[in-house]
């Protein structure tokens, strides 16, 4: 087997959460066990990468710190793992241990929190006194696949009492156990994330920048939320949205030797989420959209020219003097924002969403291309910027959403004119409130 979707059918581990089996009369207790394709290569690539990114495996935390690391005999890693909400959580300092393979064990990386009781632990980290990752290999009969066995096994704080209860701990251990199958065939197939975050801004500026801005503004804006639409989506993705931006500016001030903060215009704004987090931030701005939403009036707090309504027309539209131009999943404005922004020398960023062309159709594409619609259409609007004169930078944000591709446009170069085909047929798209009052009508009609 060399594909992974086949290799990932295979996952079927048996658990022993509830009894634990003891290893070779050793200290440590099994509690998970799953059979694998795959060489030991593949596991100590992964464990190395964990070792240095725990993030992966735990996301609550947001780095770690390695303040030693001895080579031998064994090779002994301690680290500070540094969560994302430091003053609640605490940083824990953690022994991490290799040891190689041999003819008498197998391969197995330990964990171990630098604590005396299981009450010092975080919420995050399982309640153990340490935890361990084994690769154990043999060759099946034919010798053509090497076969070997994953297994997560614990060391509890008491020997009397091995099961665990907690089923919050019980899925962090399964989400780290099913992570550790899926990384290795990754690794052993050669496989490279495709997803390129932290292009344009620091992973650790923006989750601090995240963290901040999420414990400043998160709580109050969820509890006055007045939409029917589900308040935790949206705010922590606008927040995150939100962190990007600031990051972004604050990175090209300090380019340009700039200190005052940049201004925006949030095209198609929708719920004004984002706008107002950016405007609160001290960025001077405003969000336009063709219909207002119930939750601008929380949002605004007296501030009329903060949220707009407005209907634009894309190939007349103008914004002189604003600094940046932002499209977040603006629908038919999306391919427009790079051309508007010329019109003015602004800067731009776009995260695409559903596919509109310049004339308001939607983008059918081509099919069978490698990365999809999305990747198709994504290509067809930096494209239009680049005709527009700009350097096109892309990078993939943190959030929760499939459609998370920024295409930001911070350079350009003077061009002759822009695009001018399909200009005159644009066509402006009717809001959701229009659609409704036109259906009522019908409705009443044929009443009649």
């Amino acid at each position: 087997m060399s594909d992974s979707d086949d290799l990932f059918k295979l996952f079927a581990p048996s658990y022993y959460f509830d009894k634990p089996r003891q290893y070779a009369d050793s200290d440590w207790f099994i509690v998970a066990e799953q059979s694998i394709l795959v060489d030991e290569e593949a596991f100590w690539a992964v464990v190395k990468k964990w070792t240095l990114e725990p993030e992966l495996v735990i996301p609550p935390l947001r780095k770690c710190d390695i303040i030693d690391r001895v080579e031998l005999p064994n090779e002994r890693i301690t680290r500070n793992l540094i969560p994302k909400r430091k003053s609640k959580d605490p940083i824990l300092k953690e022994l991490v241990e290799y040891h190689a393979s041999n003819e008498t064990r197998p391969a197995r990386v330990t964990f171990a929190p630098d604590v005396v009781s299981e009450n010092q632990l975080p919420f995050y980290y399982p309640k153990v006194r340490a935890y361990s990752l084994v690769f154990d290999s043999r060759i099946t009969d034919d010798q053509h696949d090497t076969e070997a066995v994953i297994r997560l096994e614990i060391k509890p704080f008491s020997i009397t009492q091995t099961g665990i209860s907690n089923d919050k701990m019980i899925y962090a251990l399964s989400e780290v156990f099913h992570k550790l199958y899926k990384w290795c065939i990754h690794t052993s197939l050669g496989y490279e994330k495709r997803a390129n975050h932290d292009v344009l801004v620091p992973k650790e500026m923006y989750h601090e920048t995240y963290a901040r801005i999420k414990a400043k503004y998160a709580d109050k804006i969820i509890s006055q939320w007045t939409e029917k639409t589900d308040p935790t989506k949206f705010v922590f993705e606008d927040i995150a949205i939100a962190s990007y931006l600031i990051c972004l500016w604050q990175i090209e001030r300090q380019r340009l030797g700039q200190s005052r903060l940049q201004s925006f215009v949030d095209l198609g704004c929708g719920n004004g989420l984002l706008t107002h987090l950016l405007v609160s931030e001290g960025h001077p701005g405003k969000g336009v959209d063709i219909a207002k939403r119930k939750i601008w009036d929380q949002l605004c707090d007296g501030k009329d020219d903060c949220l707009i309504v407005q209907s634009l027309h894309p190939p007349t539209a103008s914004y002189p003097n604003v600094d940046w131009l932002i499209a977040n999943h603006a629908d038919e404005l999306v391919p427009w924002t790079p051309i508007m922004a010329a019109r003015t020398e602004s800067r731009f960023i776009v995260i695409p969403c559903c596919y509109f062309q310049l004339d308001g159709s939607r983008h059918k594409g081509l099919s069978g291309l490698e990365g999809g619609k999305y990747r198709e259409y994504t290509d067809y609007v930096k494209n239009i910027a680049i005709q527009c004169g700009y350097s096109i930078d892309e990078d993939q944000l943190r959030i929760p959403s499939t459609r998370n591709i920024a295409v930001v446009g911070q350079t350009r170069h003077p061009v002759e004119g822009l695009i001018t085909e399909t200009v005159g047929h644009f066509v402006a798209r009717v809001s959701d409130r229009e659609l409704e009052e036109q259906r009522r009508k019908k409705a009443a009609e044929k009443r009649k």
